[in-house]
């Protein structure tokens, strides 16, 4: 498991005691635990509110995602212990991951 890893992870819902297994980009490791942010392939139906917090995937195929997809930045990074992280099933690119980190730039400056 390393950073810019894409594994999978049980994140719950924000307002019920549910949740689902979902893809997640690792952004730190520490001890026994990760830092992720929630990947999504919904964008079609979301406002243009959330719309901007997400970013594209260019390369999600290569990353091992089965579908177009978004990593999701309308919040903070979850935290997750490695153990109840599933195995990494991918890499982002070298572009998207420059992409991404550029959008994270953008978006501290714009707050």
């Amino acid at each position: 498991m390393k950073i810019n890893d894409v594994a999978t992870a049980f994140v719950r819902y924000i307002n019920i005691d549910q949740g689902k297994r979902r893809p997640i980009l690792i952004v730190k490791i520490k001890d026994d635990f990760v830092l992720a942010f929630k990947i999504t392939s919904q964008f079609k139906n979301k406002s243009q509110q959330i719309r901007q917090n997400y970013f594209k995937i260019t390369d999600w195929q290569q990353t091992g995602l089965k579908k177009p997809s978004w990593i999701d930045t309308n919040s903070q990074p979850l935290e997750f212990p490695t153990k109840m992280v599933g195995n990494s099933f991918g890499h982002l690119s070298e572009a998207d991951r420059i992409s991404f980190h550029d959008f994270l730039v953008a978006r501290l400056q714009n707050k």
